[in-house]
């Protein structure tokens, strides 16, 4: 079974993909659905085609990425791409130097999560 979360309409909810369908369910994300699957209420249906995905999670605890579109930064950097995809972990929970804020900002016109870090009583700044 596979678990996503949905905007639909002005609200997220957690959802079951089913073929070509969308099953809404009374779950705040898919993390959620997941969790309570055995007791989900069904709540709608979209088209898994047009159905608008967002993130998984709101507040992931972990961040694990390949960086596919790194070679093209290499590249334009003038310098020889390695032979493999990089990785990148970045991890909340990691240790952080004294005045130093980690946190993410929300774009909510995509919820798309920005991973963000600053230091001293200035906005965060998103990480790149």
């Amino acid at each position: 079974m596979r678990f996503a979360t949905i905007r639909h309409g002005d609200t997220f909810t957690g959802a079951r993909v089913e073929g070509d369908r969308v099953v809404l369910a009374d779950a705040d994300n898919a993390v959620d659905a997941f969790l309570r699957q055995d007791r989900l209420r069904d709540t709608g249906e979209v088209d898994a085609a047009t159905a608008h995905y967002t993130c998984i999670s709101p507040d992931p605890a972990h961040i694990l990425c390949v960086g596919l579109n790194y070679r093209s930064h290499i590249e334009q950097l003038g310098r020889p791409a390695p032979p493999y995809p990089t990785f990148l972990a970045k991890f909340p929970s990691a240790p952080e130097p004294p005045g130093h804020r980690r946190g993410r900002e929300s774009d909510p016109r995509t919820n798309r999560n920005q991973p963000v870090e600053g230091i001293g009583p200035d906005r965060p700044r998103p990480i790149s």
